[in-house]
This record gives structure tokens, sequence and C-alpha cells, in this order.
């Protein structure tokens, strides 16, 4: 999954959290510049050794001095396409809810809180009528019949 964005997204944005806290404990073997998830320009799956074990990978590009690093994690058994594909796939869609629910909790709390504009006028308007059915107008209900009243 080489560049720098997966659907005009960052790198980082879809990979898991356990490896972005690795990464950021990393320093350039070059200059000693701290690593950042920014830096994430791959993420894949390599083979190594005569037995053609898999790894799975990042590679990270110091901001400062241009070096590239990879990092392995095959003592996390992520040892293929299918399982690197997986785990991205399970990252997005978390990251979707999360959005999701970020989404609908900003509607929530925009549409539910009353300003002070309206509590303002609905005091003015209780000051100023005493009708009942006045007030249901007001608040948009339907108007009580005499048969609602039992």
């Amino acid at each position: 999954m080489k560049g720098t964005n997966m659907g005009n997204q960052p790198l980082h944005k879809y990979t898991p959290r356990w490896m972005l806290n690795i990464i950021e404990t990393k320093k350039c073997a070059e200059c000693g510049e701290k690593a950042h998830k920014h830096d994430i320009c791959a993420i894949g799956v390599r083979s190594f050794g005569a037995e053609g074990k898999c790894t799975t990978y990042v590679e990270h590009k110091c901001g400062k001095c241009q070096v590239r690093t990879i990092t392995s994690f095959a003592k996390e058994k992520l040892s293929s396409v299918e399982d690197l594909c997986y785990m991205i796939i399970e990252q997005i869609h978390a990251q979707k809810k999360l959005e999701k629910s970020k989404e609908l909790s900003q509607q929530q709390n925009s549409n539910s809180q009353i300003g002070d504009d309206e509590v303002d006028a609905l005091k003015q308007f209780l000051e100023t009528n005493e009708s009942h059915a006045d007030f249901l107008k007001y608040i948009g209900s339907n108007e009580i019949t005499e048969d609602d009243e039992d």
C-alpha cells in the first residue's frame, strides 16, 4: 500500500493504533529525530528467509533528514497479505463508526439545545398569555379538543 493516502486520507489514519504506538517509539538511525505517525509512507507484507516466512512492515521516512526506515512486525503474527488487509479493513470500519458517532452526537447536541433567544421568547409569551390552547399552538402542538380532556 504505497503512497501517502488511501482515498485522500493519510496512511496513519487507517494504521492500527498498536502499530502507531510502536512506530512513535522509534528514532531515526541517521539523525536521531523521533518518528511520527505522519512519516508513514508504506504498509505491506514482505517475505524473508529460505522458508518464505512473511512479516507485516511499515516504512516511515524521517521528517528531518528523509532517511527511510522499515519497522517489521514479525512477532505480532501478521504473516500474510490477507491478515494485513483484514486488519486495515477492520481499522477503516472502526474509524468510520467513530466518525459517524461523532457526527450524530454533534447533530443531536445542536438540534436539542435551546438557545437563550428561544428561552427569552418563551418567557415573554408565558407572561403575556394565559390560555393553555395558545401555549400549545406556540410550541407547535395540536389543540386539545373537548374529547381529549377526558
